[in-house]
């Protein structure tokens, strides 16, 4: 072999190594920027809600564009808003709806609980919600007594579990809703849900003076007690318009639909900053 013939080897050589030491530090450069990426969004993931940047909230897909992305200004809307947003109407007047799921109802309490506030005991009740929550003492493990179907002419309800005697006690506010301490957190988890869902929450919802301060707020529940009917004919009732807890007015044979009257409540969406 020649000497010119050795010279271009051995350059040849030191090109394809230097190159393969290059390519070796661009992947190690590469591979390490993925592994602070990952480590610093499950850092983020982590965080709690509170230490957040902000709160804002992201729409799950739910068949159509215009419902699957959070709506233009929607910091400033009313509650008729929304409802003619999400065409709630129309699902107002659906008797197909089917029953919630628990991955609908534990999708409803991790968005109020990332996006709302993550203290109400309700979230981590014993009792899954398809059943209601834990109800009776304090240590309770134990659902309401009633369950939820199929309702004629009202599309869902709820109906007695067993012998209801008057004057028991039927449904325990307190131990079963969720408060929204402002307009804002209201629409925030609205806009944050698919469109079924976001109507059936307005549909929900209900808006009520505190028994201390006279303050009025936007409650609803995240469980069966939310689909509970309104009736003329009561047969529950709370014993005062601050009150959350529902007694029986009258005796409530197993398997009969439970109804109370909505107008207990007053209904003003321009005092709690939806109007």
């Amino acid at each position: 072999m020649s000497g010119a013939t050795i010279v271009t080897s051995v350059l040849h050589g030191l090109i394809v190594s230097a190159g393969l030491v290059s390519c070796g530090m661009i992947g190690y450069s590469l591979g390490l920027t993925a592994v602070v990426a990952d480590i610093s969004s499950l850092a983020s993931d982590h965080r709690p809600p509170r230490q957040r940047e902000s709160k804002m909230p992201i729409a799950r897909h739910s068949g159509t564009m215009r419902w699957s992305k959070t709506p233009d200004n929607w910091e400033r809307m009313t509650f008729g808003d929304l409802r003619d947003y999400y065409e709630c109407r129309a699902h107002a007047r659906d008797q197909t709806k089917t029953l919630p799921t628990l991955e609908d109802w534990m999708f409803l309490k991790r968005q109020y609980r990332e996006l709302v506030d993550a203290r109400p005991v309700i979230l981590n009740s014993p009792v899954m919600p398809t059943e209601g929550y834990s109800f009776g003492a304090d240590d309770a493990v134990a659902p309401p007594p009633y369950y939820a179907d199929r309702s004629e002419g009202k599309g869902r309800g709820l109906f007695a579990s067993r012998l209801i005697r008057k004057g028991e006690l039927v449904h325990d506010g307190p131990r079963s809703n969720v408060m929204f301490p402002d307009a804002m957190a209201f629409r925030r988890l609205v806009v944050s849900l698919p469109r079924k869902t976001a109507c059936d929450i307005t549909e929900w919802a209900w808006t009520q003076r505190l028994p201390t301060g006279g303050r009025m707020n936007v409650f609803v529940d995240l469980n069966i007690a939310a689909l509970m009917n309104s009736s003329d004919e009561p047969s529950i009732a709370p014993r005062n318009s601050a009150d959350t807890r529902m007694y029986a007015m009258r005796d409530i044979k197993e398997g009969e639909e439970i109804v109370y009257d909505y107008s207990v409540y007053s209904t003003n969406w321009s005092a709690v900053g939806l109007g």
